[in-house]
């Protein structure tokens, strides 16, 4: 599953978001975004495009850094259990 969006204002970054089954992980997600970015570039091509992704998804940010994507900063988050 890819959503895509777009964002309201000239200037500011698209959403865009990803899920994958866990079974199709690696498979989908390169023609997932493809689409994505495909379907936005004619009538956004000036703005950014932002995805938020688990830093655990290793192979989502590998297939995000061949697609052209960077690393702005990196959130870990942490819990603890009661």
């Amino acid at each position: 599953y890819a959503k895509l969006v777009t964002a309201a204002k000239r200037g500011h970054l698209h959403q865009l978001s990803l899920l994958v089954h866990p079974d199709f992980e690696g498979q989908v997600e390169t023609g997932l975004i493809q689409t994505a970015l495909k379907t936005i570039r004619p009538y956004c091509a000036r703005s950014g495009v932002q995805i938020k992704v688990n830093a655990e998804k290793k192979t989502q940010i590998e297939i995000l850094t061949a697609l052209g994507f960077l690393k702005q900063r990196t959130l870990i988050v942490m819990e603890l259990e009661l």
